[in-house]
């Protein structure tokens, strides 16, 4: 039997500390519209991920006449030709809802009030439309809408969630359409509000917000300065009833909720946290068995920063300092503090120290001046872009002079270890403390495939550390890493070309500690 065959290289970051960071210091790709109202990035911006072996980083940028797909062409940036069109559309959600392993995805156009979901197909441009939803006087209207496509009854389908609050009577709904290799028009399930003040419908997100091991679909329906939320767990025979439901308070004095919805771990402690925009400040409840009603942490505009609406948009975009935390984009596509409407994006991380966000902007941009800039109407995490487990994030903005107005932009910066603070590092500067085994990516994946790994802890240090890989039988296939842990980050690349399909387990090991996750090569 030919032994199996694995290239790996190591990069090597230092354990450092820097200050506050502009991003346009770290910008690796840019592309802008072509004409007038093209509003190019300015909506429908979404990582697709991996089209194909020549397309593996794709990405959607919404436009006027279509959503185009630009991809990562050399691992250094990104190419801006569209290869293959969707239909016009605001937003569009990938998922596997058929099954077969290629991407399927559910396309939102406000403008034509439709939900069209498509079947990925082998050849890029080329779908199978399976089904056209169309929104209408008496039923929904699709311009208010919120989609998520997730695993919610724990088969091999991912099913479609759709939140519209907008209808006719603005009573509002949710749709729940099962997975398949044929998908029905007609709802699996509906729930229909009551009243404006019995409303069903409002932000939608998934995550596991009252126990680690168990995913729920999280609906939270504001009312101004206090919102319901509600709890639809995954499993078989899911359903639009919730298991539990609570109210949350907005504590601030300010002007309630604005819109931004985004469920992630912020305190490092396994279950996810909500985290929803306000006035001038985010606001994080602390996920658990039990939920207080008030706001757990804070965070704030950076100071001599005059902002209104701070956290219109709140993204999620990654571990893109390297360091085992998420980092929070939160984007203000508005500010006026210069006289213009340019725009402004600020970062903070979360889970970097005593079980709590720092509240401290870390980095920031700036949209240029113009007429109508709007920097950071749309910012995605666009994922490993550059196939070396440097993680990064795009940021839309809707171009504006006054010889090309509305024709948009599209700029993607990497991430950086200097977008600190360093894990854990508090305000004694005591060192960090964190044992931590990132998710390989691109996963699953056909030939190569990247693993980023730390060991901050100083009681390891000195201790063997060791990364291995096994087959679904607990077999040893191969010692991917072995060293001496000490203070810095390692992102591993390897080539499992002559490896056959199926699921592997790797696990970091040290001083008595290990974690293990699962990856899936498919040949």
């Amino acid at each position: 039997m030919k032994k199996p065959f694995l290239f790996f290289y190591l990069i090597i970051i230092p354990f450092c500390s820097f200050a506050q960071q502009n991003i346009f210091s770290h910008v690796w790709w840019e592309a802008t519209g072509s004409y007038d109202n093209d509003r190019f990035g300015a909506y429908g911006l979404d990582t697709l991920g991996k089209l194909n072996d020549t397309i593996p980083h794709a990405i959607s940028i919404g436009a006027a006449d279509g959503i185009r797909m630009a991809y990562n062409r050399d691992h250094v940036k990104a190419d801006t030709a569209p290869h293959g069109f969707f239909p016009g559309g605001s937003a569009i959600v990938p998922g596997d809802i058929n099954g077969d392993g290629i991407k399927d995805y559910v396309v939102l156009n406000e403008d034509l009030e439709t939900v069209t979901v498509l079947f990925g197909t082998d050849t890029i441009g080329k779908f199978d439309t399976a089904m056209v939803l169309h929104g209408e006087p008496t039923d929904l209207q699709f311009t208010n809408t919120s989609i998520v496509v997730a695993p919610f009854d724990s088969t091999r389908y991912d099913g479609i969630v759709i939140s519209d609050i907008n209808g006719a009577n603005e009573t509002g709904r949710l749709l729940y359409y099962r997975g398949g290799t044929i998908l029905d028009t007609i709802p699996t399930e509906i729930v229909t509000g009551i009243s404006r003040q019995q409303f069903v419908g409002g932000y939608i997100a998934t995550g596991h917000i009252r126990d680690k091991s168990k995913e729920c679909l999280v609906e939270t329906r504001s009312h101004g300065k206090y919102a319901d939320v509600f709890l639809y767990p995954f499993g078989h025979g899911f359903t639009l009833t919730p298991s539990d439901t609570f109210t949350i308070n907005e504590d601030t004095n300010q002007a309630g909720f604005m819109g931004s919805f985004v469920i992630a771990d912020a305190d490092g402690d396994g279950i996810d946290d909500m985290i929803l925009g306000s006035y001038s400040e985010v606001l994080i409840y602390k996920g658990g068995e039990t939920i207080n009603p008030h706001v757990t942490y804070l965070l704030h505009p950076p100071p001599n920063v005059q902002v209104a609406s701070f956290a219109v948009i709140i993204t999620d975009v990654g571990d893109i300092t390297g360091r085992g935390y998420h980092t929070i984009v939160v984007s203000y596509p508005t500010d006026s503090n210069n006289g213009y409407l340019n725009g402004a994006v600020y970062l903070y991380n979360l889970n970097v120290g005593n079980n709590a966000p720092k509240d401290e902007c870390v980095a920031d941009g700036f949209g240029p001046v113009g007429f109508e800039d709007s920097f950071g109407e749309t910012v995605i995490a666009s994922g490993n872009a550059n196939g070396l487990g440097q993680y990064s994030f795009m940021v839309g903005r809707t171009e504006g002079t006054a010889a090309t107005a509305h024709s948009g932009a599209l700029t993607a910066f990497w991430g950086d270890t200097s977008f600190g603070p360093m894990v854990g590092v508090r305000e004694d500067g005591s060192i960090p403390v964190v044992f931590s085994l990132g998710q390989n990516y691109p996963n699953p994946f056909s030939g190569e495939t990247n693993i980023n790994f730390s060991v901050l802890d100083p009681r390891l240090y000195g201790s063997s550390a060791t990364l291995t890989l096994y087959n679904e039988f607990g077999e040893k296939v191969k010692t991917l890493y072995s060293s001496t842990a000490d203070n810095i980050i390692r992102s591993l690349h390897f080539n499992a070309e002559e490896l056959p399909s199926g699921n592997y387990f790797y696990r970091l090991e040290c001083g008595g500690r290990e974690t293990t996750r699962m990856l899936t090569i498919l040949q």
